[in-house]
């Protein structure tokens, strides 16, 4: 007789096997949440202007922190100008007339000078710069690493050029803001001192009529002793402060010692004006509805898009060059995205709908001459024997100018 069938049953997961594939897939979401929170929350694509402080909790990175907008009270302490309007009679394409009428008034952006005087004047001389038509703007670092700095700023001072400040402009004027902070505690505690010893003189004569510097004018004064200061030396150790440092999170390695140097040394020769006139230039000059490309800004490294001018953090545009690829916010690291990049993929899409904004900027020198649509970056390596350039607006259309550079500057 044969055996009834046994019924088939369906393969039973186990209650501790279902517990296990839920915390890996839990396990796999809170991973990718800390190594790409940006990623997670951030859309550029969709992102409307926010403030810095709605930004600046966000990290790209784990290894990399960046807190976008934390410098914004900063230089708003140290009194930097984040925005500056161009005046509207200096814009191509407002009617100005000159010279039997014919309108040609234009804006002349150059690219980092850095301290070649020589170079400056020939580019003037070849876009034929005619001071009393022509706006004069030089996109920052126009200072430091080249011969000539202080000829440069009286150059320009005299064109009445506008200016943006540039990283290199923003370390000098560190060290001479401290420089004349230091000078001014010396001469607080010497007048402290000279008006110590002068009491304590007259003090002493009025006890016993005579000072004790009549019995031996040799004997100096133990608490005169402890006043005196002593000088540092060493040029290098003069003025650093991670905490102050432009340019750098970290302080100075041995090899950048000697640019350290330099940097010191021509801030010791700014004249009263010619720091006045640095301290002026803005981080960012605006120009509305400039010929076909838009509202135009200067800046010395670079914006970042989606945020609106007011917001944007100040050393980030003074030292930025590339955007971390998962939250598309300023980053050091090498593998990052270029922001013109970012910028010129976000303008297209505003392209027939309404206006633009075009963004001029130097600082990337190994990035070299890079014009496209909406960005214009203008430093091509004119210290280190490349070209300074010059981008020239009129009302009718823009062009390239440069001029070939002596090579000055050898890594």
């Amino acid at each position: 007789m044969a055996k009834p069938a046994l019924p088939t049953s369906r393969p039973v997961v186990s209650r501790a096997r279902l517990w296990s594939i839920l915390a890996a897939i839990s396990t796999i979401f809170l991973v990718y949440g800390i190594l790409y929170p940006g990623g997670c929350r951030i859309h550029r694509s969709e992102l409307e202007p926010v403030a810095a402080t709605d930004l600046e909790v966000w990290s790209c990175h784990p290894h990399r922190p960046l807190n976008f907008g934390a410098d914004k009270q900063l230089s708003e302490r140290l009194g930097l100008k984040l925005v500056e309007d161009v005046p509207a009679d200096k814009i191509p394409g407002d009617g100005r007339k000159f010279k039997g009428g014919e309108d040609h008034g234009r804006v002349i952006v150059i690219g980092d000078v850095h301290g070649m005087f020589h170079e400056l004047v020939s580019l003037l001389a070849k876009v034929k710069f005619n001071a009393e038509s022509d706006y004069l703007i030089l996109a920052g670092d126009m200072i430091s690493k080249g011969p000539d700095s202080l000829k440069v700023l009286d150059l320009v001072r005299h064109h009445g050029a506008g200016c943006v400040r540039g990283n290199h402009e923003d370390r000098i004027l560190i060290h001479y803001h401290q420089l004349q902070e230091k000078k001014k505690k010396k001469e607080e505690k010497k007048e402290k001192k000279e008006k110590k010893k002068h009491d304590k003189s007259r003090n002493s004569r009025h006890k016993t009529g005579i000072s004790p510097r009549d019995y031996n004018p040799d004997l100096k004064d133990d608490m005169e002793m402890d006043d005196m200061e002593m000088e540092d030396d060493d040029p290098s150790q003069q003025f650093i402060s991670k905490d102050n440092d432009p340019d750098s999170e970290l302080n100075p390695s041995p090899f950048e010692t000697d640019q350290l140097r330099t940097d010191q040394k021509l801030a010791r020769k700014l004249t009263r004006k010619q720091a006045a006139w640095l301290n002026a230039c803005p981080l960012v000059l605006r120009m509305n509805k400039t010929s076909d490309l838009g509202q135009v800004n200067v800046v010395h490294a670079g914006l970042v898009h989606g945020v609106r001018l007011e917001d944007q953090d100040a050393k980030a545009i003074m030292n930025m060059r590339t955007l971390d690829r998962h939250c598309h916010l300023p980053t050091s690291r090498s593998d990052g995205q270029h922001w013109a990049k970012l910028w010129n993929r976000e303008e297209k899409k505003t392209e027939g709908k309404g206006e633009h904004t075009t963004v001029i900027y130097g600082h990337y020198a190994a990035a070299g001459l890079d014009i496209r649509r909406y960005t214009k970056g203008l430093d091509s390596n004119c210290v280190r024997g490349g070209r300074l350039t010059a981008y020239v607006i009129s009302s009718k259309h823009q062009e390239v100018v440069s001029v070939k550079c002596r090579h000055y500057l050898r890594d």
